[in-house]
């Protein structure tokens, strides 16, 4: 059994900075009709960054059996919701 000391690290290097960069953009915006759309646009992937966060929190905490001798499409399925299906 490992656990996934790799996903700890992709969580954060990929998406607190991409979080970060969102309220960014987010800041940036006015009032008008324009950034209205724009501010609904990116409130969206904010909600789904952070479903796929407690998503990615999960199978990081728990301890999954990866064999090598299985292949791909087995060890894939295991981190189903993360990854895209082969």
């Amino acid at each position: 059994m490992h656990k996934c000391k790799y996903m700890k690290n992709m969580k954060i290097a990929s998406l607190l900075e991409l979080e970060a960069k969102l309220d960014a953009r987010m800041g940036m915006l006015s009032d008008s009709a324009r950034d209205k759309l724009e501010k609904e646009r990116l409130g969206k992937m904010m909600q789904e960054l952070v479903a796929y966060d407690e998503k990615l929190n999960n199978k990081a905490l728990s301890f999954i059996d990866i064999d090598l001798d299985d292949g791909v499409a087995v060890n894939y399925a295991k981190f189903e919701g993360l990854v895209e299906g082969i």
